[in-house]
């Protein structure tokens, strides 16, 4: 006798039973893999090159480096400003409040008083704010052109020196303070200070001097 195949019902009752499928499961896609973007390191800009001045040092920044340069080695501050200018001046002994003793030397912007014979007793003088196109500022930030309202925030005072109401020198604020062991103030019984100067014309500032102090006169 010929053996009957089985009815859909039986063969729905078997799958049911026994957990058997006639189909495969689908496997659950895989993850898709992201790769996150290499960001590059970005570089740290090297310092713009300036000039910051001091009573007794300039910061002569150039090509990211910054160099201290006392007011002891005259050579090396002729060299940085005959760089920057690119004009070398011939010096010129005896000029304005100096004696034969000191010489000068002036390019745009700037002048350059020191002693002939040593070349030390620096005295930086800047009319502008820039020299060469670099810019000049005090190690406290003061700058040519400013008011004397900004300079008095960043700590200059006015100058007790003279009484400027006549006109006949130019009004000065002083900038920093450090007593000179071995000096004798004019101006008050004590040791003398040392100070920078700064000149106003109106109300802004118009020069700036390393050399300010109450005890020599040159």
């Amino acid at each position: 006798m010929r053996a009957r195949s089985l009815t859909p019902l039986v063969l729905l009752l078997c799958l049911l039973a026994t957990g058997c499928s006639m189909f495969t499961a689908a496997a659950p896609p895989a993850p898709s893999e992201t790769t996150s973007p290499t960001l590059a390191a970005t570089p740290t800009p090297a310092p713009a090159d300036e000039i910051a001045l001091s009573m007794e040092h300039m910061l002569y920044t150039h090509d990211g480096v910054t160099e201290t340069v006392g007011f002891d080695d005259g050579a090396r501050v002729l060299e940085i400003f005959n760089d920057i200018t690119g004009v070398k001046p011939e010096g010129e002994r005896g000029t304005e409040w100096y004696t034969e003793a000191y010489i000068r030397y002036e390019w745009s912007a700037v002048t350059v008083n020191m002693s002939a014979e040593e070349m030390d007793q620096v005295v930086v003088t800047v009319s502008a704010p820039s020299v060469g196109g670099v810019p000049v500022r005090t190690v406290e930030g003061v700058t040519v052109g400013m008011t004397r309202e900004e300079a008095t925030a960043l700590g200059a005072r006015p100058s007790p020196a003279e009484d400027f109401s006549d006109g006949k020198y130019p009004e000065v604020m002083e900038l920093g303070r450090r007593e000179v062991p071995g000096t004798e103030s004019y101006m008050n019984d004590g040791v003398g200070i040392m100070f920078m100067t700064l000149a106003l014309e109106g109300n802004f500032i118009s020069t700036i001097s390393t050399g300010g102090n109450d005890y020599s006169d040159i």
